[in-house]
């Protein structure tokens, strides 16, 4: 699992985590998909617990934090498209603590 995404014939620079590589329209994509929490038998047994974790995670970001779009609405009207549909500039946020005066 560890070589899986580190193969120098088919990613360029296999050591660097580069996220982009699959977002980049002007490269011919791989044909290989991500294998987060490998599958079959072999699965992650911590991928339920991952997936819980990250749950929380977000439930007391939006309870505790007021969240802005630095650019307003232009990141929802300017979309692009991959496998999923996201915003061109990357949709910035910024958090505020909120006041629970």
């Amino acid at each position: 699992m560890l070589a899986a995404g580190r193969d120098g014939e088919v990613y360029a620079n296999p050591e660097e985590f580069l996220p982009e590589r699959w977002l980049d329209k002007s490269k011919e994509t791989s044909s290989l998909p991500m294998i987060d929490f490998g599958s079959g038998p072999h699965r992650c047994l911590g991928e339920h617990l991952s997936m819980l974790e990250a749950t929380m995670m977000l439930a007391l970001l939006l309870r505790y934090f007021d969240w802005e779009l630095v650019n307003g609405r232009s990141s929802l009207e300017q979309l692009q498209q991959n496998l999923l549909i996201y915003p061109s500039d990357k949709m910035p946020v910024r958090f505020r603590l909120r006041n629970w005066e």
